[in-house]
């Protein structure tokens, strides 16, 4: 007998439930890349965590009508970047979310140095 729920990313069901496994942390320690993404040119930074941050480019522009450039990625766990944003959390841009930072954000001590290191070779930075 056929699973009525196919497992399937194209099935919208199955995709919003294995989303939620991923939200409740069912695995915290999985093995992915932190990333830096500038916004719409230079309007802000959002840093997030994804195995694949190349595609999850592609889905931030189609899921948020916006353009994000991937500038800097480095290995990490989600655990890591849960912790990231909780320090972090005083230099959120609210209006945007609470992954969105200012762009001088990339200076912050508390970033891991893989992201700390390209700040200087973003072009507004580099004149």
């Amino acid at each position: 007998m056929s699973n009525p729920m196919k497992r399937h990313w194209a099935n919208p069901e199955w995709r919003a439930a294995q989303c939620e496994r991923i939200r409740q942390g069912l695995n915290p320690n999985r093995k992915g890349r932190l990333y830096a993404a500038m916004v719409d040119g230079g309007t802000a930074i959002k840093i997030g965590f994804s195995i694949y941050p190349e595609s999850r480019m592609c889905a931030l522009r189609t899921e948020q009508q916006l353009d994000f450039d991937l500038i800097a990625e480095t290995p990490s766990s989600p655990a890591a970047e849960r912790e990231l944003h909780r320090t972090l959390r005083s230099h959120a841009i609210r209006s945007m979310g609470k992954e969105y930072y200012p762009v001088h954000i990339l200076f912050h001590p508390a970033l891991p140095p893989g992201l700390r290191a390209h700040a200087s070779a973003i072009p507004m930075w580099s004149a």
